[in-house]
């Protein structure tokens, strides 16, 4: 039986990355195809992780890759949301400060969104503030 997947939402992202802190597989793979795995997404968030920019989705991916290697050796993984000056937030991976590398976990949200980080669509170009 499968389980029902919760809605993309700050309190259902965090669950996730709590639940990765465990089980690191959950890291494994495409960043695009672990949350569609992981959320029941709506169709524009669908929309916008198709569309992501190229380079913002490599930025992503590095990430992820990152923190499955960080869980990996026993590292807890945090989330942060910061808020940039334009109103929107980026979600963001947090490892321990030793393993916040420019190149892995440093500057590139996984999504910048509204409030509620529902609304998705608005990628980041430049680190949230």
């Amino acid at each position: 039986m499968n389980e029902a997947k919760s809605p993309f939402s700050l309190r259902s992202y965090g669950a996730f990355v709590r639940s990765a802190n465990s089980n690191k597989e959950a890291l494994k793979g495409s960043w695009k195809e672990i949350l569609a795995g992981a959320f029941d997404l709506t169709p524009d968030q669908q929309a916008a992780l198709d569309k992501a920019p190229e380079a913002s989705s490599r930025e992503v991916q590095k990430q992820f890759d990152a923190a499955y290697a960080f869980v990996g050796k026993g590292g807890k993984l945090r989330t942060r949301i910061s808020t940039r000056s334009d109103g929107t937030h980026g979600l963001k991976f947090l490892m321990d400060e030793e393993a916040m590398t420019a190149d892995a976990s440093g500057g590139h949200s996984l999504v910048c969104c509204g409030a509620d980080c529902k609304d998705w669509g608005v990628w980041c170009k430049d680190p949230p503030q």
